[in-house]
């Protein structure tokens, strides 16, 4: 029972030291940028489920000045219960995907869910898109160097030669439309309490009875083909 807790200290300690640091690294970026929206994005594959259940999740940060309860002088922020709950059910979204995408696709999905999200509060508000300076925390390298690579090649047309052609022209469309968009990496699974979140909810949408339709969400925005569909190829599923 001591080596046990003595564990769950240390997991703890790691865990709040990783979040600091990934604090310290934002503020940073954002006094300088000073962000209007800030995600966490992740993807999740269930391996030892049949199916291999594939899903994303997104955790926003949530700002409890815009819930508290009526104009107030205290200094502490005031939100009720049921006003808190709600909040918190808008910091998270998430959906299941084809079992037969990769773990890399679904993470890349997560992010474009995040950059539609933005575009669609911003069209709500009636603010425009290309004044938002958006934060996006993601965990995968892969995502991220496919992503701006695609991005520093051909903006909103990167070349259709390339693996994922049709989620990263979609990416490259939606962020054309925003501001300021910068892609920063956590470390995985070491505690950092946004992407925690966001890995949470990932995980719980492969537990999700419906598939989301993410052809149709990334065919959307894409106009380097007519028709956005997923091929299987192999044991692998692709946007052709």
């Amino acid at each position: 029972a001591d080596d046990e807790t003595m564990r769950v200290m240390k997991d703890e300690q790691r865990a709040n030291a990783e979040s600091a640091e990934a604090m310290r690294v934002v503020m940073e970026i954002h006094a300088q940028i000073h962000f209007t929206h800030a995600y966490a994005t992740d993807g999740s594959k269930q391996l030892a489920v049949a199916g291999t259940p594939t899903g994303y999740g997104i955790y926003k940060a949530v700002n409890m000045l815009e819930w508290e309860d009526g104009d107030t002088e205290e200094t502490l922020i005031q939100v009720s219960d049921g006003r808190r709950e709600e909040a918190w059910a808008t910091a998270f979204e998430g959906g299941r995907l084809p079992g037969t995408w990769e773990i890399v696709d679904a993470e890349m999905y997560a992010i474009y869910r995040a950059l539609l999200r933005v575009r669609a509060e911003c069209v709500s508000r009636g603010d425009a898109p290309g004044g938002t300076r958006v934060l996006v925390m993601t965990d995968c390298q892969s995502a991220i160097q496919q992503v701006e690579q695609a991005w520093r090649e051909g903006g909103a047309r990167p070349r259709q030669s390339r693996e994922r052609a049709a989620m990263l022209e979609a990416i490259c469309r939606v962020r054309a439309q925003l501001g300021v968009c910068v892609v920063c990496y956590i470390p995985a699974h070491v505690g950092c309490s946004p992407n925690e979140y966001a890995d949470m909810a990932a995980k719980a949408a492969t537990r999700l009875g419906e598939v989301e339709d993410a052809a149709h969400w990334v065919g959307r925005e894409v106009e380097a083909k007519p028709v956005v569909i997923e091929r299987v190829e192999g044991d692998e599923g692709v946007l052709a």
